[in-house]
Formats: C-alpha cells, sequence, structure tokens
C-alpha cells in the first residue's frame, strides 16, 4: 500500500511514464486493487485520484511480470536472491507441484535461482510447475 507522498510522487510518475511510451498499453503494466477502481470521475469530467495516500480504494501496484511456458502464462521466477532467511517456493513437478524454502545462500539455491524456478508465492511456483507438465506433454491433476 502507498504511505508516503515521496512513494505515490514515485508511482504516478511511472504510471505516466508508461502510459507515454506505450499509449495503447502502457496501463496494463499495473493493475489495481481486486474490485476497486483506479479514480473516479468527478461531475465535471475530471478523475480524480486518492486524496490520502493510504486511501484503500486507490491502492495500485505494478502488474508482475509474465513469462510462457508451453503457451501457458507463468509470473516471472525471482532473478535476485532474496535476503538470508526469505521464504520462497520452488516449482518441482515431482512434489506436489511446489515446495517451501528459506533462503540460505546456499550453492544449489543458487542454481535453483538461474534456472529459473524460485518464486516469491506457493501459487506462482504451483503454476509454473503445472506449465512444466504440460509443455512435457504430461497430464495434470
Amino acid at each position: 500500500m502507498i504511505t508516503d507522498n515521496a512513494t505515490t510522487t514515485s508511482l504516478l510518475r511511472e504510471i505516466a511514464d508508461a502510459a507515454r511510451q506505450n499509449p495503447e498499453e502502457g496501463f496494463m503494466e499495473f493493475e489495481w486493487a481486486e474490485g476497486r477502481k483506479p479514480f473516479k470521475i468527478n461531475d465535471d469530467g475530471w478523475a480524480e485520484l486518492c486524496r490520502r495516500a493510504a486511501d484503500p480504494g486507490y491502492t495500485v501496484r505494478r502488474r508482475p511480470r509474465t513469462i510462457a511456458i508451453g503457451g501457458v502464462k507463468v509470473p516471472e521466477p525471482m532473478r535476485e536472491p532474496p535476503p538470508v532467511e526469505t521464504e520462497y517456493w520452488i516449482a518441482d513437478p515431482f512434489r506436489s507441484k511446489a515446495h517451501r524454502e528459506y533462503w540460505d545462500g546456499f550453492g544449489f539455491e543458487y542454481e535453483w535461482l538461474r534456472r529459473g524456478f524460485c518464486h516469491l508465492t506457493k501459487e506462482a511456483a504451483e503454476t509454473h510447475a503445472r506449465a512444466l507438465i504440460i509443455a512435457s506433454g504430461g497430464e495434470v491433476e
């Protein structure tokens, strides 16, 4: 959630820059909180953003990037190592689709990261594992 004016200004600048660079799809890089509208249209036709930075009716974030595996869109895996003790999930079609780990910085973790199997959420890792199964011609439960 946006909590300060510097963060709000930075995010609004990112949204404006994305829209300017790609007028057709720039806003697609961002997503608004589910069930919420990013702004309201006043009677005079102007769009009004929230007046308070922490107004939950106007929460926004950069849309998570995706990759395609066998025609399935998958949340992009982690690309940088997280801080030590961070919970993360491995896309693993052999072990109930995903399993939880805590980053310790071991060599095998860097190998998993380099190969693109690490995700910050269980759901992303499960989606990735299902895509791997489908791309291999296997069946998903």
